[in-house]
C-alpha cells in the first residue's frame, strides 16, 4: 500500500507537471434544436429569441450557450487529473451571439499551473475565423494521494487573465431575483446541453448537483428578466468565486446591484442563506434592452 501510495504520488506529479501548455480543439456545427434544448434548461418561453426558429437571422443561443462547447474540452486538458479539482472562477467574453447554423471552432489552452492553481482559456471563432467567445476559466487542483500540497509546477503565467470586476459604492441596488430550481434541474441540464456533468468525473461531485455552469446560467436568465436585458446583448458573464455546492430542489435568491455603466453585479445565495456564487458581474450593451 504505501509503494502504490509513492507510486500515484509520482504518476500524478508528472501528470500535473506537464499541464501547461496543453491545448485541444473541437468544432461544433450548431444547430436550432440543440440551442432549444439549451435554453430549455436554463431559460423561459419568456424570451422568444432563444426558441424562435422562424425569426428573421435565426435563432440565437442563451449567453451560457457557449460553455457547452468548452465543457468537453475541458475534460480532455485535465486528463490524467485526479479526483477533487475544483472550478473555482469563470469569466465569459462574448464578441458576437451564437446563431443556429454556425459552424464553431474552439480551442482550449492550460495557460498557467501555478502552486494548485490552473488557469484555462478557450477562444471561439466562427467559420471565417472571426471570434465569438473568449473564456476563462480559474480550477484549483488536488492535493496529492500522500498529502503533498505544493509539488505541482509552479511558474509565472504566460498569460494574465482579465480582472474581475469589483462592486462600485455609486451602484445602485436592484429588485432581487430568484431561480426555483426543480428537483430534476441537475438531470435536465445534462440531457439538454449535451454535457454530461465533468464534475462527476473530475471532482467526484454527485450527480444530484447542478453545475456550477447551470447555476450561473439560470442566474443570468433570471437577471435578464429583472433588469429587462436582451439575451443577445450580454457580453460579459464573470464569476469571481464557486462558493458552494448547489443541490435540487431548492429557491436561489440572486441579489445585485446596477453601477452607472449598465453592468450588473450579484451573487447567488443559498436558502440557508451561504453564498453559491460570489462577485458576479454581467455586461451588456446598453442601447439593446427588451
Amino acid at each position: 500500500a504505501e509503494y502504490m501510495g509513492h507510486f500515484l504520488s509520482v504518476y500524478f506529479f508528472f501528470a500535473m507537471f506537464n499541464l501547461e501548455g496543453r491545448r485541444f480543439e473541437a468544432e461544433n456545427v450548431v444547430d436550432s434544436c440543440w440551442l432549444a434544448e439549451f435554453s430549455s434548461a436554463v431559460a423561459d418561453r419568456r424570451f422568444p429569441c432563444l426558441f424562435d426558429t422562424l425569426q428573421s437571422g435565426g435563432m440565437m443561443a442563451h449567453p451560457a450557450f457557449v460553455w457547452a462547447l468548452e465543457l468537453p474540452i475541458l475534460m480532455r486538458l485535465m486528463a490524467g487529473v485526479p479526483p477533487g479539482a475544483v472550478h473555482r472562477s469563470e469569466d465569459l467574453h462574448l464578441h458576437r451571439p451564437v446563431r443556429a447554423g454556425d459552424r464553431l471552432h474552439t480551442v482550449g489552452t492550460v495557460v498557467s499551473v501555478k502552486g494548485r492553481e490552473l488557469t484555462t482559456r478557450f477562444e471561439t471563432v466562427d467559420a471565417a475565423g472571426e471570434p465569438v467567445a473568449t473564456s476563462w476559466k480559474g480550477t484549483q487542483l488536488p492535493r496529492l494521494p500522500d498529502g503533498e500540497a505544493h509539488c505541482f509546477s509552479s511558474c509565472v503565467p504566460s498569460e494574465i487573465p482579465p480582472t474581475i470586476p469589483c462592486r462600485r459604492a455609486d451602484e445602485r441596488r436592484a429588485p432581487r431575483a430568484a431561480v426555483a430550481l426543480p428537483v430534476a434541474a441537475a438531470r435536465r441540464y445534462r440531457e439538454c446541453s449535451g454535457v454530461f456533468d465533468p464534475t462527476e468525473e473530475v471532482t467526484c461531485c454527485p450527480s444530484s448537483l447542478l453545475h456550477g455552469a447551470a447555476v450561473v446560467a439560470c442566474a443570468v436568465t433570471a437577471l435578464l428578466r429583472i433588469h429587462m436585458i436582451n439575451p443577445t446583448a450580454v457580453r460579459r458573464v464573470c464569476v469571481g468565486r464557486f462558493a458552494a455546492a448547489v443541490e435540487p430542489p431548492a429557491t436561489l435568491a440572486v441579489p445585485s446591484t446596477v453601477a452607472p455603466n449598465g453592468a450588473v453585479r450579484f451573487d447567488v445565495v443559498l436558502p440557508s442563506g451561504k453564498v453559491a456564487l460570489g462577485d458576479c458581474s454581467l455586461e451588456h450593451a446598453m442601447q439593446s434592452r427588451l
